[in-house]
């Protein structure tokens, strides 16, 4: 028998980086974070809610007066379910451009009918875009735009009673950056940033019932 639906609304509380990839630990960055619910109620397959993280170190805390930049969704929910997180490595600015363009197609398609033109497949339900498919293209490999991933679990005890979590999000492949080789006619080395596995970002989430 399935569980009683539950709305929930889930923001960020602090967001925490291991490392920001290739492109080294650049104090200001943009980065693109998509979340993505499996199976939120009869009917609908995925949805996805996506936003731009600006970054000004590794670390940033959200408190009360940052709830619009916290936010990641709000939504009506059938659990079990549970809600995958991807994190882009730092964007350049066409690449932010390009996400901002997704994240306002995600914010129609899950307002209304549009969402059956908007979505990947139709096969997939009521889809929003994840935003990475719209920048993907600028970059060498797709995989090479993201950071790390993880996926949290929802069931009926955590949405209704609600509270914080921790969500380590690991490397979805190895992650490199070349160096400068030593001497003047040296090729340039490389060296691992990040196995495959590795903690690279960490997400600390307030889940509270609506």
């Amino acid at each position: 028998m399935a569980e009683k639906s539950r709305t929930v609304e889930v923001r960020l509380k602090r967001i925490e980086f291991t490392t920001k990839g290739a492109g080294g630990s650049r104090a200001r960055t943009e980065h693109s974070l998509a979340c993505t619910l499996h199976w939120p109620k009869a009917g609908t397959q995925a949805k996805t809610y996506a936003r731009i993280v600006e970054m000004d170190g590794m670390a940033r805390d959200y408190g009360e007066g940052d709830w619009i930049d916290a936010v990641l969704f709000r939504d009506t929910l059938q659990p079990p379910t549970a809600v995958t997180f991807q994190l882009s490595v730092p964007l350049a600015s066409e690449a932010v451009s390009k996400a901002v363009g997704a994240i306002l197609k995600a914010a129609f398609a899950a307002a209304g009918d549009v969402a059956a033109s908007l979505s990947p497949t139709k096969a997939a339900g009521k889809v929003a875009a994840a935003p990475f498919d719209a920048w993907a293209s600028t970059m060498t490999n797709r995989s090479a735009a993201v950071l790390g991933q993880a996926t949290l679990p929802l069931d009926d005890a955590l949405l209704s009673a609600g509270g914080e979590r921790a969500v380590p999000l690991r490397a979805t492949r190895e992650i490199t950056r070349s160096v400068p080789g030593s001497g003047r006619s040296a090729a340039p080395r490389t060296r691992r940033v990040a196995a495959k596995g590795d903690e690279v970002a960490r997400l600390v989430l307030e889940i509270v019932p609506r």
